[in-house]
Formats: C-alpha cells, sequence, structure tokens
C-alpha cells in the first residue's frame, strides 16, 4: 500500500524506501523478485543521486543475507556498499562494512557470526532505537546487557558510550574481540539506517 502511495505522488525517494525493504522482506519467499526490488530500489537513488542510500540499501541487503546464513551471496552486495562509501569519502562506514566483509568471507573462524546476529537482532534493535532518540533504555536492556557481561559478552560499555552520542567505530570497538565488535557494527549499522 505504501508503494502504491509513493508512486501515484511520484515521490521516488519513498519509493525506493519501500522498495528496499521489500527487497529484504522477500530474501528466502522469493529470492529473484527480491534481487529484483533491490535493483530497482538502486535505479530510484540513483536517478537523485542519493549514493549514500545506494550505499546503505546494498550494506542492508548483505547484512541480511548473513543474518540468514548466505554468506557468500552477501559478499558482493557487501563490496558495492563499500565502494559507493569510500567513493563518497563517508569514511566512518568504511570500517564497519570491512568487518562485515570479513565476517561474509568467514575470517576468524569463530562461530557463525550470521546465527550470533539473528540471536542478538531483538536486542540490537532496541540498542538502536534508544540511541536514535526513544525514550531512556527500557529496564529488560540494560539487564540483558549486565547479563551478558557476566557471560563474557562486552557489550554494555560500548552501548552506553553509543546512547551518549559516540559513533566512532574504532573508539568503540577497541579491545572487544571479533564477535562483539560485530555486533556493535550491527548496532552502528542499524543507527545508520534504522528501517
Amino acid at each position: 500500500a505504501a508503494l502504491t502511495l509513493f508512486q501515484a505522488v511520484g515521490d521516488r525517494l519513498g519509493e525506493a524506501n519501500v522498495l528496499a525493504a521489500l527487497s529484504r522482506l522477500m530474501l528466502d519467499s522469493n529470492p529473484p523478485q527480491s534481487a529484483q526490488l533491490l535493483q530497482e530500489a538502486l535505479a530510484l537513488r540513483e536517478s537523485i543521486n542519493d549514493r549514500y542510500s545506494m550505499g546503505a540499501d546494498l550494506g542492508n541487503y548483505g547484512i541480511a543475507l548473513l543474518q540468514h546464513g548466505r554468506n557468500a551471496e552477501a559478499l558482493p552486495y557487501l563490496e558495492r556498499a563499500r565502494a559507493i562509501f569510500a567513493q563518497q569519502g563517508i569514511e566512518e562506514m568504511v570500517p564497519q562494512v570491512d568487518a562485515l566483509i570479513a565476517q561474509a568471507q568467514g575470517s576468524g573462524g569463530g562461530p557463525d557470526m550470521g546465527a550470533v546476529l539473528r540471536e542478538f537482532e531483538p536486542l540490537l534493535r532496541a540498542i538502536a532505537a534508544v540511541a536514535n532518540g526513544d525514550d531512556a533504555p527500557p529496564q529488560d536492556v540494560t539487564e540483558t546487557l549486565a547479563h551478558l557481561e557476566q557471560q563474557g559478552w562486552m557489550l554494555r560499555e560500548p552501548v552506553e558510550r553509543i546512547w551518549a552520542g559516540e559513533r566512532n567505530r574504532t573508539a568503540l570497538v577497541a579491545g572487544l574481540d571479533d564477535q562483539d565488535a560485530a555486533l556493535i557494527d550491527q548496532v552502528l549499522a542499524l543507527i545508520a539506517s534504522p528501517n
């Protein structure tokens, strides 16, 4: 319904946003249609010279593929996203995408980060929502972070810094292991493109 309305009023930005969201929703149910919708979103973005959102759409699509355990498929989308961010001089996004590319390539030999990201997705979305201006952190989020810290996950301190306004990826992941850094990367990606 939203897509039809944006098309009717000629809002190409709104249309591109909906197409990109639909592309991620159809990853499993209709992979060819999913890829086609992403290409339509990218074409609209290019027509209005919205290069940042082209990179964000490609990156978010790659992240969605990673979350579905489709690392090899995610890699070319992540590499295209990185190229756009680098070409546009959006330096803060390059290390985040580099970390996702390493994950897609299977660097590190640790656990399946796609599975870890799926498991943590509700928490990461809640963290990003607070960072993007929602109310104060819900008690269950702060309790979950404290509980995870007892299990060895070092997320509480960088998350509190994110909530305080810190966005420097290098500073936020300093001293973290690959798993914790990947989760912080995902939070930063969700903050940058909450939809």
